[in-house]
């Protein structure tokens, strides 16, 4: 049989894309990751029986960070149960910005609470990576 490289499999793959700072898929390859759930769930044990959260945490990680773009399937994904609410917001708090608008007030506030809770139930000060504080001049200016 004579080689034909119009026919041959590996010349109909796909490579990659050759964008710098991405992966194969197009990603960007510097976006922070998520952690994984047993990190989150601070020695917790997971609280659901369902298929998916009996997957380990670093496939259940890799899952999560494909849903970062997605901000209604993480939504969606964090209403399934705490366990799931625990994996979304991992994408979703990996990079916090605290700039004293009204949003990074109440989630300042959140974070205390949930640190005087910490002994009932994972809070989202385990999912943060990475915290930012830069005061945004039009929110310092319009702070009580």
């Amino acid at each position: 049989m004579k080689f034909d490289f119009y026919r041959d499999v590996l010349s109909l793959m796909m490579g990659k894309l050759g964008l710098p700072g991405a992966d194969n898929f197009g990603r960007e390859s510097n976006q922070r990751r998520s952690l994984l759930l047993d990190t989150v769930m601070q020695g917790r044990p997971r609280v659901s029986s369902c298929k998916l959260l009996q997957l380990p945490a670093e496939i259940l990680a890799d899952i999560v960070d494909l849903l970062s773009d997605d901000r209604t399937s993480l939504e969606s994904l964090a209403l399934v149960n705490s366990d799931c609410q625990q994996l979304a917001r991992c994408c979703h708090f990996a990079e916090v910005n605290f700039d004293y608008s009204l949003e990074a007030k109440q989630l300042a506030s959140r974070l205390v609470e949930d640190k005087s809770s910490q002994l009932s139930k994972p809070g989202i000060g385990a999912c943060i990576r990475r915290d930012t504080f830069a005061s945004h001049p039009h929110h310092v200016a319009h702070s009580s």
